[in-house]
């Protein structure tokens, strides 16, 4: 079957003779497919590379708000992630999911500095009953 391919081939393009002897070839050429599939690897592996990073971080910070920081990264790396699968496969059912997981780290994160800050201000009446 290739070799059919190949006779068809040559008589409709002359270079074909060039392009399949491989001797003859200088390399594969380098096509949309190609490039777009080595941006995901790189894409993806960078992002492997920042959760294993938060994941650290997550197990070993010496506080709670090194860990609720590096939860709310986890989260964005989650966010960016999805949104590079979306934009390779050209769809768009992701966006919804996109959408409320940034709003659902959003309001942890300040969820957690407000009661980080009501912990460490002495002076704050907030939650307090009057005397």
């Amino acid at each position: 079957m290739l070799a059919q391919e190949a006779r068809v081939l040559r008589a409709f393009d002359p270079r074909a003779e060039q392009l399949l002897n491989p001797r003859t070839r200088k390399g594969a050429p380098m096509t949309l497919d190609v490039v777009e599939s080595v941006l995901a690897w790189a894409v993806g592996g960078v992002l492997a590379v920042a959760a294993a990073l938060t994941l650290v971080r997550i197990t070993i910070g010496p506080s709670v708000l090194d860990r609720v920081v590096a939860t709310d990264v986890l989260v964005s790396v989650v966010v960016c992630a999805l949104g590079a699968h979306a934009a390779l496969t050209s769809g768009s059912t992701t966006l919804p999911l996109l959408i409320s997981l940034s709003l659902v780290g959003f309001l942890a994160s300040v969820a957690v500095a407000r009661f980080v800050a009501r912990d460490r201000d002495p002076t704050s009446q907030e939650g307090r009953l009057e005397p």
